[in-house]
């Protein structure tokens, strides 16, 4: 990729471009203290200290991912709502270029054929109790070759099932749906139509929290995308994405 492909792609949106950066989360979360616009963008060829959740760190060989953050600035209100827009904007992206066998795995993963093409990290700023906005973290496999390496079961790139990507192409798409579903941010639209997609749901799940484990069957999503999960003795137990500590799908 190069600057000015993105240049041209973008237009008039406010961009930073990196062939090599830490963390693009990082960098537009300074920036957006340094009172960026709502949609300015950082895009990054290769970070050198890219993270998901939990902290977790996230990595792709140069020129193999589709990696950048976005500055968003909706109300505190609706917060819970960015990373279901995220999920679903990257989903209609990548069937818009030929990858149709998407679904969405709470909290916010991306599958394509079951297996993950997509991490989204959302980290919210405040000046005191002021709310500033949001650096949504978007990293996309496009080209990475997980070879025989122990992630090749559960992760996968885009370039598998559809060729020649063009990783341009696809950031538009991506930020074209994220627009869309940004305007409908203030109603229950993003959360009904992403927990439609949730291949969680109907799944036995085990969660590790920090005060417990809950297993059971993934029921249903609350307003918050908090994830109620219906224990063997009826009980409902409740799990919020950034108290994760460990999710496995059980047979």
């Amino acid at each position: 990729m190069q600057l000015h492909e993105f240049q041209h792609a973008l237009g008039a949106r406010p961009m930073h471009y990196y062939a090599e950066i830490g963390s693009t989360n990082d960098t537009s979360l300074a920036w957006l203290r340094d009172n960026a616009a709502h949609g300015s963008i950082v895009i990054a060829d290769y970070q050198t200290r890219g993270r998901g959740r939990l902290g977790r760190s996230w990595h792709a060989p140069p020129g193999t991912a589709l990696m950048f953050s976005i500055i968003l600035r909706p109300s505190h209100l609706y917060l819970a709502r960015v990373n279901m827009i995220a999920a679903l904007s990257v989903e209609m992206a990548l069937n818009d270029v030929g990858a149709a066998q998407t679904t969405l795995k709470w909290p916010n993963d991306v599958l394509l054929n079951g297996r993950k093409v997509c991490g989204i990290l959302s980290e919210g700023a405040w000046d005191g109790s002021q709310f500033l906005g949001v650096a949504l973290g978007i990293g996309i496999n496009v080209s990475v070759d997980f070879g025989d390496t122990p992630m090749a079961s559960s992760a996968i790139s885009v370039s598998e099932v559809t060729s020649d990507v063009d990783r341009v192409l696809l950031l538009t798409r991506v930020l074209h749906h994220l627009d869309t579903w940004m305007a409908q941010i203030a109603t229950d639209t993003p959360r009904t139509t992403w927990r439609a997609r949730l291949s969680t749901i109907g799944q036995a799940v085990r969660i590790a929290l920090p005060q417990e484990t809950i297993s059971g069957i993934a029921e249903d999503v609350d307003e918050h995308g908090a994830l109620l999960i219906r224990r063997a003795d009826g009980t409902l137990g409740r799990a919020f994405a950034g108290d994760i500590a460990g999710l496995s799908m059980e047979s």
